[in-house]
């Protein structure tokens, strides 16, 4: 991708397929919608072992230009498991990170996409990070 609803697909491209590597592991996929059928936000997050580590990550469209991938697994790895620390880490992150180059249109502004963003990612963590779920 390179901007909103602009890929790198040349016009005489056709995409005719796509491969994707299976994950063991536990994961959530969330979208926000507001008035429309084009979500405003989507938020996948999905936590799996490789070898002796317990990765964890998050994949964001909506937030900005492209769709972004985010590997927490050392924020994770961090805060030792405390949950509660980790999502307050991340949304931090989230914060920091993405807050001046976050997406605006008439549907929701930056400040309001960065707000969201952290509240589904907050969600999506403790939904596949809690022993319970």
């Amino acid at each position: 991708f390179k901007d909103v609803f602009e890929t790198a697909q040349n016009p005489d491209e056709l995409v005719v397929g796509i491969m994707i590597k299976r994950i063991l592991g536990k994961s959530v996929f969330y979208e926000f919608k507001w008035d429309s059928e084009l979500a405003i936000l989507n938020v996948a997050a999905i936590t799996y072992r490789e070898g002796e580590i317990q990765k964890v990550k998050v994949a964001v469209t909506g937030l900005t230009a492209t769709p972004i991938l985010i590997d927490l697994t050392d924020e994770y790895y961090d805060s030792k498991g405390d949950i509660n620390v980790f999502t307050r880490r991340v949304r931090n992150y989230i914060e920091k990170t993405y807050n001046n180059v976050a997406i605006s249109d008439s549907r929701a502004s930056a400040e309001y996409r960065v707000h969201i963003s952290k509240i589904l990612i907050s969600r999506a963590l403790m939904s596949i990070l809690s022993e319970n779920a």
